[in-house]
């Protein structure tokens, strides 16, 4: 429905609201003196219900209608444990939730759990490399001056020749001329 239709039909139950507790009150005077161009309930004095205790005032339909959801997705209803601070142990705790807002919530755990899962191998990759990094340090620390740095990098592996088609292959550029 569009947002124009919900504001008349909003409309339209505060008019109904208002009709209904002017046909309330105890006496009919007012009612014989409409003159029928507008209504003698249309005054904004009609919103407030004559009688307080009327019995439905006292009905609370969204406490039905969350019962009959609750009972529609009893599956879905979950119990949640909670620390009481002032009383030292668990207490289970009811959570009642639509069906769309579990799936909302089932949808942001599997998100949370993919960038955990996401974070937990980049540590590890990181991890990896510190120690990879120790040990090279280590090796250079621990090795004499006389003696080649060992080391796992495909650099160091390169001869002379491959390091010249590298250079040549620039030779075009004047930077490596000068250099």
């Amino acid at each position: 429905m569009g947002d124009n239709t919900w504001k008349l039909r909003k409309l339209e139950i505060l008019k109904l609201n208002k009709e209904a507790n002017f046909l309330q009150k105890p006496t009919s005077v007012e009612i014989t003196l409409v003159d029928g161009e507008k209504p003698p309930w249309d005054s904004d004095d009609y919103l407030k219900p004559y009688d307080m205790d009327d019995g439905l005032l006292q009905y609370d339909i969204e406490y039905f209608i969350s019962q009959k959801v609750g009972e529609d997705v009893q599956k879905e209803t979950m119990s949640v444990d909670s620390k009481s601070i002032e009383q030292g142990h668990k207490q289970k705790i009811p959570v009642v939730m639509t069906p769309s807002e579990y799936h909302g919530l089932c949808l942001k755990l599997q998100g949370a759990n993919e960038r955990a899962e996401s974070a937990e191998t980049e540590l590890q990759r990181a991890l990896h490399d510190l120690q990879k990094m120790r040990t090279m340090v280590h090796n250079l620390v621990m090795s004499k001056p006389h003696e080649p740095i060992q080391s796992e990098s495909v650099v160091h592996t390169l001869t002379e020749d491959e390091d010249e088609e590298y250079f040549e292959s620039y030779a075009h550029f004047s930077i490596h001329e000068n250099m």
